[in-house]
């Protein structure tokens, strides 16, 4: 069939429902498919055409394609290489890995829960790992199909408790319908059954709902688990539904804060043709060639461009713009931040910054001063030394000397003549002939009584009063 070109079937996989689900190839790529065939006259077109309706999720199989062949129309999916989450339980995962399957998980589910779709059926057999990093909720679209092909119902649904009846919610095993709160619990159920907490020890499986539906049995968080994931854990599988979180809510928590980030939805992967691939791999240069080879030869390659699906991008608000800062001269970041309004300070910090900045100021001012203090006293220039000799000094430079008493009476009471005076002053005056020729005497001008009486005579000198009498007494003939 031209249809199945495309695809070659490789195995049979066990079906829940009406209809074959085989293990395919794809012809181009080699990646592994699931092929679900669904009966025409069974609403078989409509269910395809609702599996092409999921949005894209890296937790959700990619639809490969869809089709009709004779009486049955098919749906391809992604089915990887790797494990179901069934086959590992007595393993005991990891925390870490399982807060990475619960993060992936949650996130794909907070997804189809935003188109109003439910999955209702999430057990262990629903998880595909592709370790260490990748987990799928792998039977989303199975489901869908079985769900709208499948006539029997609540049969089909009795079939299922075989394999889900750990995982259903209290709600949900007293009859109550599937919810969004209903699927949150199946999840937290999985990562702790598979975190090593005890399953129901009922024989049967009418037993274990019975236990869980009276809440005889409920999953025990393991305490390897670090917070706050476990207490996250021990709210999804809480019996009360309106204690359970969103699937958002858990997806937020436990994926990295870089992935758990609102962004554009992921776009759908591109897969490149065999030959263009081949010829990729003859053009690029192996590992060695790149570390020896010069910078200029190797070249960007450029390869063929391949249509890529359609995303429809979900309408984006308007940013916010920050704040504009401009960073000025003298100015300190933070002052330039402050006043943009990028950064605020509470009161006690604006407090303690003032006082930090004031004692600065105060030590800086200080050093200044200092500096300038010290720096005068080393150009301040030494006090000189008098030169000049005490005879030619004028008498009211010197202090007046104060003899005791006891030196001063025996010189008032003794005798003294006119030669014992002036002696000293020829000693005086001899010495001032060789520096200067001597002054010729003037009478010293009469005045009245009165006027001696009242101040002494302005233009007198006592110096000049005193070598006049010594050159009268160099005049003077010896005796």
């Amino acid at each position: 069939m031209a249809e199945l070109e495309t695809f070659k079937i490789r195995a049979p996989l066990r079906c829940d429902g009406i209809g074959r689900l085989d293990c395919a190839e794809d012809s181009e790529s080699g990646t592994r498919l699931a092929v679900r065939w669904l009966p025409l006259e069974a609403n078989g077109k409509a269910a395809v055409q609702a599996c092409q309706q999921l949005p894209s999720h890296p937790g959700l199989p990619a639809i490969r394609r869809t089709g009709e062949v004779g009486s049955s129309a098919y749906v391809a999916l992604d089915f990887p290489e790797g494990k179901l989450l069934a086959t590992m339980l007595g393993e005991a995962l990891s925390p870490a890995t399982l807060i990475n399957v619960v993060a992936q998980l949650a996130d794909a589910l907070a997804t189809i829960h935003a188109q109003g779709v439910l999955h209702g059926e999430i057990s262990a057999d629903s998880v595909l790992l592709v370790l260490p990093e990748k987990a799928f909720l792998w039977d989303m679209p199975l489901v869908i199909a079985n769900r709208l092909t499948d006539r029997r119902g609540e049969e089909r649904l009795m079939h299922q408790l075989v394999k889900a009846a750990p995982f259903l919610a209290p709600e949900r095993a007293r009859g109550e319908p599937a919810s969004e709160k209903s699927d949150v619990y199946a999840v937290g159920a999985i990562a702790a059954i598979a975190a090593g907490a005890e399953l129901p020890r009922a024989l049967t499986t009418l037993g274990v709902v019975h236990q869980v539906a009276t809440g005889q049995w409920q999953p025990k968080v393991p305490r390897t688990f670090p917070e706050p994931m476990r207490s996250m854990l021990d709210r999804m599988v809480s019996p009360d539904p309106a204690l359970r979180p969103t699937a958002r809510q858990v997806a937020d928590l436990f994926m990295p804060t870089a992935v758990s980030s609102p962004t554009l939805r992921e776009m759908a992967a591109v897969q490149l043709p065999p030959e263009v691939l081949a010829k990729l791999d003859a053009q690029s240069p192996s590992a060695g060639e790149a570390a020896v080879a010069p910078e200029s030869t190797l070249q960007l390659l450029a390869t063929p461009s391949v249509p890529m699906a359609a995303v429809v991008l979900p309408e984006l608000k308007t940013p916010v713009t920050p704040p504009s800062v401009k960073l000025a001269e003298n100015v300190s970041v933070d002052a330039e931040l402050v006043s943009a309004g990028a950064i605020s300070y509470s009161a006690e910090q604006q407090r303690a910054m003032a006082r930090t900045k004031a004692l600065k100021l105060g030590a800086a001012v200080f050093g200044a001063l200092l500096f300038i203090t010290l720096g005068v006293a080393a150009l301040k220039p030494a006090a000189p030394i008098p030169t000049k000799s005490l005879a030619v000094a004028g008498p009211r430079t010197l202090a007046p000397v104060v003899a005791p008493p006891e030196v001063v009476k025996p010189l008032v009471d003794a005798p003294v003549s006119d030669d014992d005076l002036l002696s000293p002053l020829a000693e005086v005056a001899k010495k001032q002939q060789g520096r200067a020729a001597p002054r010729k005497a003037s009478p010293a001008p009469v005045a009245a009584e009165s006027d001696t009486a009242q101040a002494p005579a302005a233009h007198a000198s006592d110096f000049e009063f005193l070598e006049a009498h010594a050159e009268e007494e160099l005049k003077r003939p010896e005796l």
